[in-house]
């Protein structure tokens, strides 16, 4: 095994690059996303592997005051989390970094620059289909949080949103589909333990949308399928894959006048990554 794959390698990995600041993420599928976010920074990102990854990563950090930065998926953690142990050790505020990416007007303005000119009702179909859809996903994401809190393996939900909706495309999600994935976990899941979830989650999206607490990638499947049905009302084949679809709608959401969970972010990643430049210049 390489050094830089093992525990102790990943964590002093940052030695090896003195002239750029390194930071932690969790996968590889998140670097498209968190680039724009960093784009003006001298820093560089890395996949850790997984949270388990990132959260050793952060308590060596906290331990040793090691000079990088650690971003971590908020995952139902948001729902309860206090202030995070070290000020380069950065939560997500969001289940995860594609659920920055649920942003109606930032979803209209890339639908119209992708071949699909928007009209008077184009925002309100974004809107309402989002709306729709987080009226049908309440009960399972509720029931996701529970199994999660319960330590159960098993989640109601499943990896592809198109297994949710009603032609297994579009943006119309199946009533029954979703009522048969929360069978799979209901009859197991405590009594207490689904209450108190009802509650948190209840509680959260009082300021919140749903969709910003959705598992990322089904998040991030549903706002694809959103655009790729505007792009087909108006006569036309969209022609990208996941990748790219994420880079397009993350330079259109960094890019824009950003909501205050995105400032918050942002903010913290640049002051992370601004403190330890200062300190690799006084070296």
């Amino acid at each position: 095994m390489s050094f830089a794959r093992t525990a102790g390698g990943k964590s002093a990995k940052y030695l090896f690059h003195p002239s750029t600041v390194l930071v932690w993420v969790e996968g590889d599928d998140d670097l498209s996303a968190y680039n724009w976010l960093v784009r003006d920074l001298n820093c560089r990102l890395e996949p850790a592997g997984g949270k388990d990854e990132c959260l050793q990563l952060a308590r060596d950090l906290v331990r040793d005051d090691l000079q990088y930065v650690v971003v971590i998926d908020g995952d139902y953690e948001v729902l309860t989390r206090r202030r995070s142990s070290h000020r380069r050790v950065i939560w997500l505020g969001r289940y995860a970094i594609e659920n920055y990416l649920v942003e109606p007007p930032c979803i209209e303005r890339l639908c119209d620059a992708l071949r699909a000119p928007i009209d008077a009702e184009t925002g309100r179909r974004i809107e309402d289909a989002l709306a729709d859809a987080e009226g049908h996903l309440e009960e399972a994401i509720i029931l996701d949080a529970a199994a999660v809190a319960s330590d159960r393996p098993q989640s109601p939900l499943p990896n592809a949103i198109e297994r949710l909706l009603e032609d297994g495309r579009g943006c119309r999600i199946d009533s029954e589909a979703v009522l048969a994935c929360c069978a799979i976990v209901e009859a197991d899941i405590d009594a207490e333990v689904l209450t108190n979830a009802r509650g948190l989650v209840e509680r959260w999206i009082q300021n919140h949308r749903l969709f910003h607490l959705v598992r990322g990638h089904l998040a991030f499947g549903f706002v694809r399928n959103l655009i790729f049905a505007e792009v087909r009302r108006r006569g036309h084949k969209l022609t990208l894959d996941n990748r790219a679809l994420l880079v397009l709608l993350s330079a259109e959401v960094w890019n824009s006048a950003l909501p205050q969970d995105h400032r918050s972010l942002s903010r913290r990643v640049h002051r992370a990554v601004k403190e330890v430049g200062r300190v690799h210049n006084a070296a």
